[in-house]
């Protein structure tokens, strides 16, 4: 059989593809080859980096400017700076940057009434520890009295403490992780709820209360500080009950009647005494 023969013209399309493929691989060589470089550059510089920074640090510990010295406490009104100080356990004559910060905020933060912890360092020889104390809005009897902030956290009373506040009952609480006692999320709505509407009310009058029942759903009930009286209260119109009671004590002021035992304001614009 006969050779088939082929054109001039393409005998030099395909020597010059083949020319073109080479030429493609080599550039592909070099590209890797340029990546791995960069990439081998870029290590040696980080290792030189760190091993930079542990002269640094080395050569740094050798002042005596970073030795703590000096511990202060600030904040703190109701926990003890003595405490403070002993479960913060900070050693003087270590190094500021051998500090654990995160370490001694847990241990100080396992005192109930601290809510949070701020740790800095302060040149020369100073490390300030402030802490932010829980402020109680009310007591929670829960067959024991605890006390209790806006987040519903619960913790035991501290003796030696005095807090103008209200004491409530009819709320449950709930164990998180084991240890941390809180209200259940219904009980710190409606707890929340009863002082966002007592801010509400007409100020003409201090209206000091001094318990609160959220035994029954439907009703709140209340008794004042400076007179023995109860108070019910319809737990969706508080804003409206409270200032009726602030119109009948008005009405009262002054008056020779006997101060009645019962209130009863669970009725729109109908107040029922006895």
């Amino acid at each position: 059989m006969a050779k088939k023969r082929i054109g001039a013209n393409k005998r030099q399309k395909i020597a010059e593809k083949r020319k073109k493929a080479p030429k493609k691989h080599r550039g592909s060589k070099k590209l890797l080859f340029t990546c791995l470089k960069v990439v081998f550059l870029l290590s040696v510089v980080a290792a030189a980096g760190f091993w930079g920074a542990k002269k640094a640090i080395a050569y740094i510990d050798k002042f005596d400017f970073l030795k703590i010295e000096n511990i202060t406490v600030n904040g703190n009104k109701h926990v003890n700076t003595s405490e403070v100080l002993s479960l913060a356990s900070i050693e003087k004559g270590v190094f500021m940057l051998d500090l654990k910060m995160s370490d001694i905020r847990k241990k100080l933060q396992k005192i109930p009434c601290i809510e949070k912890v701020s740790i800095r360092r302060k040149i020369p020889n100073t490390v300030t520890i402030t802490v932010y104390e829980r402020k109680p809005i009310a007591f929670v009897n829960i067959g024991s009295v605890y006390m209790t902030d806006r987040t519903g956290f619960l913790w035991p009373l501290k003796p030696n403490t005095y807090w103008n506040v209200p004491v409530i009952s009819g709320l449950k609480d709930t164990v998180i992780d084991g240890t941390t006692r809180r209200l259940t999320g219904e009980g710190l709505m409606r707890m929340n709820g009863f002082f966002e509407e007592v801010n509400r009310i007409d100020k003409g009058i201090p209206l000091g209360i001094a318990q609160i029942d959220f035994s029954k759903k439907d009703i709140v009930r209340i008794r004042l500080e400076s007179i023995p009286v109860n108070v019910a209260l319809n737990s969706g119109t508080i804003a409206v009950g409270l200032n009726n009671l602030c119109e009948i004590l008005r009405t009262m002021e002054g008056t020779a009647e006997k101060t009645p035992g019962h209130i009863n304001l669970c009725y729109n614009n109908i107040a029922f005494v006895r």
